[in-house]
């Protein structure tokens, strides 16, 4: 191999090592930039699934009251859908939901 050869070789060589060097920074800072956005969602998704929970009981107590205490029970149901309806769900709900 000539001289001229071997610094080829040896320009090509630090081309791709840089090459693969910047990737690999680009990558890791989109991981970064993927899991710090999961981990400032976690809490507003889990208060939504609590809201969204929270007001399936309210509606499953509606549907499914016992007939000897189904006004009551419906009443307190109907009150507390409607209170989350009013409150805390319109901050979690999605169109999907909507």
């Amino acid at each position: 191999m000539t001289d001229a050869q071997a610094r080829t070789v040896d320009v090509a060589c630090k081309i791709i090592a840089s090459i693969g060097l910047v990737a690999g920074g680009l990558w890791t800072y989109g991981t970064y930039l993927q899991s710090s956005r999961s981990q400032a969602q976690a809490p507003f998704l889990e208060r939504r699934l609590a809201t969204y929970i929270e007001t399936l009981q309210a509606v499953s107590d509606m549907a499914t009251a016992p007939k000897e205490k189904s006004e009551q029970v419906k009443a307190t149901a109907r009150a507390k859908f409607w209170e989350l309806y009013h409150g805390p769900m319109p901050l979690v709900e999605t169109a999907e939901v909507n």
